[in-house]
């Protein structure tokens, strides 16, 4: 036997109550002897002992009354270990909520996908429905759909559902099961029938089955039937798992080191061919990868003109989908940083990137790494800055007209770039820099000394932050941040009259401005208004120093505009570069299909279009219309989550099955015809019968007893 609420059991000691009552009274009474009472007694021995037992049975009565409510309310049931398994024949409702996610595109030892199994057995089950069996059909992957309207009785209908998941079956979507769940929940919910079943039919691997907890507010299902169409055979599985492009060299060819990792999902190592394709350059090599690790290939060799992406390939498997993963060259995970010392020093300590080349050397925080390049100010050349994504100019004061046209070009085509602060600023900084800054610089000033004991008592403070700007997300709910807690001894003045495009991203105490930003074309631009060294404040041997560059680095690299880092993924929503010129855009898409969209003025002042969700793996190209040349590229892959094929764990499948069967309270209206509640636990189904409504109802038997008896006595 087992209980709904098994806490309230201990509400059963309230049946000692009346036998402490009855002790209270019985020592309260005073023995007096009465005559008459005597003679009776003693002439009838039978009814003294009458008397005795109806008294008893009363107490025993109460007592049994008060434990038999707490029994009741604590909801028992009986569950017999070995019962019939359940049918989708009998009357009720049923989900059939098949997993089209990537993984399922999985080719079986019949050569037919996982999918077409799985869409195999949901038929069987629909064709074994009885008359009073209505059936809905719900898919898994992203975004979980309902395929029917709600429960349908009609079997072609459901057919209908069965066919568009099969037509929709080989695009690539990451799995969704906690959302299916949830929806066939809210359908059966509907159900006038009191037996109501899930049945998941996939391939039950573990990555979807990843959802954490899993709140079920709707009413408790009877059955939950996992059908696992691969039988539970392993299927070992290689994927490409990403692909970083480093570029060097002069911008028009440049030399690229592509470096593509590949994972092995099986038991085994194994040996295969690697194939990477650039425009009409294909080259490869063979890779060896570890059970279960993951390992890299280089390859090195130069861009041929005008391509703008390639793709990297393995020999296909059982999963071919993952076997291949397209790139950009616009878009390479390393980020190309060029840092430029305006003030440098032989003593390294006092040099002015002795933190920075620290900070960008060390291991990134996320999934871009960065690639960071040193030269001086008067050694900084266009050819230089042609091969970057990202300029740092650290405390250099002024720049030639040639550097400024540069740097100019760069970032109307889409870099990135940070001016610093320090004491090479002068009057005729403003000039040289031009529209590079985001707000001019009027002057510097200095609070307080620095080394001076008495500084930090008249020293700045960053007090506030853009907590939903990129850079400063990373320190949002962070309790004691560093970078709040530095001080600052001298900063530059700036004019922050509104200037479309720039913006204020963190201050000093007072409002005084810390870090700003503005736009040039497709590029950005950022002015840190203080050092990277010790000398104007402390921020470079603060814990925030790091991530707080590394961010800004990454953020004029466009990384962080990527979801998640490596890359963009197959129903993910990204934020795209708008392209130069004027006109209506257009998303070109892998299949060359075109389609028009809208430039919003949010748009247009951010300087890039969200596009929800591609459905697509392959190469796109949002450009103006009929403008190719200038158009931007980006790269769609399918969710490497797919990739890993490992079986969920009996555990895992237990825990969730317990959650859906359980009883929350909110219960079916159970019918004549069908007493009972089942529950489908890991090892097989059990059948549950409900005892409370019972016992309730022997209550009022007890009730009526108790009181027959009082009137008797």
């Amino acid at each position: 036997m087992e209980f709904g609420n098994g806490a309230i059991l201990a509400g059963m000691a309230l049946g000692a109550i009346p036998v402490i009552i009855h002790l209270i009274n019985r020592q309260r009474a005073r023995l007096r002897r009465f005559a008459a009472i005597d003679f009776l007694l003693l002439s009838d021995k039978r009814l003294a002992r009458r008397l005795k037992l109806k008294q008893l049975l009363v107490l025993a009565l109460r007592v049994l009354l008060l434990m038999a409510l707490a029994f009741a309310l604590a909801k028992p049931y009986v569950a017999p270990d070995v019962v019939a398994a359940p049918d989708a024949s009998d009357p009720g409702g049923v989900a059939l909520i098949i997993d089209d996610s990537t993984s399922m595109q999985t080719l079986a030892a019949d050569g037919r996908t996982l999918l077409d199994h799985a869409l195999g057995a949901a038929r069987e089950l629909v064709a074994s429905g009885g008359n009073r069996t209505s059936f809905a059909v719900l898919t898994a992957g992203t975004p979980a759909r309902l395929l029917t309207k709600g429960l349908s009785y009609d079997k072609e209908a459901v057919a209908r559902a069965l066919d568009r998941v099969e037509q929709g079956g080989t695009r690539p979507r990451s799995a969704d099961l906690a959302a299916a769940l949830k929806e066939a929940g809210r359908v059966l919910s509907e159900s006038p029938e009191p037996r109501r079943q899930v049945y998941v039919i996939g391939d039950q691997a573990a990555h979807a089955w990843r959802f954490g907890a899993l709140p079920w507010n709707y009413v408790p299902v009877s059955n939950v039937n996992l059908i696992d169409v691969r039988d539970g055979q392993p299927i070992d599985n290689l994927a490409l798992t990403g692909v970083v492009v480093t570029k060097s060299g002069p911008a028009t060819e440049p030399m690229l080191e592509v470096e593509v990792s590949v994972i092995n999902h099986g038991i085994a190592a194994r040996t295969t061919q690697l194939e990477l394709e650039l425009g009409d350059k294909v080259v490869a090599d063979t890779v060896t990868v570890p059970a279960s690790e993951q390992t890299s290939v280089t390859f090195k060799l130069r861009a041929p003109p005008d391509v703008t992406g390639g793709v990297a390939r393995l020999v296909p498997d059982a999963l071919p989908v993952d076997d291949s993963w397209v790139f950009t060259l616009g878009q390479t995970h390393a980020i190309n940083v060029l840092v430029v010392n305006g003030a440098p020093r032989s003593v390294p300590w006092q040099d002015e990137l002795f933190f920075l080349r620290a900070a960008l050397r060390a291991r990134q925080v996320g999934d871009v790494s960065l690639n960071p390049m040193f030269a001086t100010s008067a050694e900084l050349k266009p050819g230089q800055i042609n091969a970057a994504d990202v300029v740092v100019l650290a405390n250099v004061g002024g720049l030639t007209r040639e550097q400024q046209l540069a740097l100019h070009n760069f970032v109307e085509q889409g870099g990135g770039l940070l001016v610093t602060g320090g004491d090479a600023f002068g009057d005729d900084s403003n000039a040289s820099y031009g529209d590079l800054l985001p707000y001019p610089i009027r002057d510097t000033k200095t609070v307080a000394r620095a080394g001076d004991p008495s500084a930090v008592l008249s020293a700045l403070t960053i007090a506030t932050a853009d907590f939903e700007h990129p850079v400063m997300q990373v320190f949002d709910g962070v309790e004691d941040a560093s970078l709040f807690k530095a001080h600052v001894f001298s900063y530059l003045l700036i004019d922050t009259a509104e200037r479309p495009g720039s913006k204020v991203i963190a201050s000093y105490t007072g409002g005084i401005p810390a870090l700003v930003e503005g736009s040039l074309g497709r590029g950005r631009t950022m002015l840190l208004t203080t050092t990277l060294d010790m000398d104007w404040s402390d921020l470079a041997i603060r814990s925030s120093f790091l991530p707080l560059v590394q961010r800004v680095c990454q953020y004029l690299g466009r990384a962080l505009d990527r979801p998640g880092g490596p890359g963009h993924l197959v129903g993910e929503g990204l934020h795209v570069p708008l392209p130069e010129g004027v006109g209506p855009l257009v998303l070109v898409q892998p299949d060359g299909t075109e389609v028009p969209r809208d430039e919003t003025p949010d748009d247009t002042a951010a300087g890039t279009l969200y596009v929800e969700a591609p459905d697509q793996v392959g190469q796109y190209l949002l450009m103006r219309a009929g403008d190719r040349r200038h158009g931007v590229h980006f790269a769609v892959n399918a969710d490497r989550a797919e990739s890993d094929l490992t079986p969920v764990t009996a555990e895992t499948e237990r825990a969730a099955i317990a959650e859906l069967t359980r009883d929350n309270g909110v219960l079916p209206d159970v019918g004549v015809d069908e007493p009972t509640l089942t529950a489908a636990a890991a090892g097989g189904d059990t059948r549950s019968t409900i005892l409370w409504p019972y016992i309730l109802a022997g209550l009022f038997l007890l009730f009526g007893a108790e009181a027959w008896l009082v009137v008797r006595s």
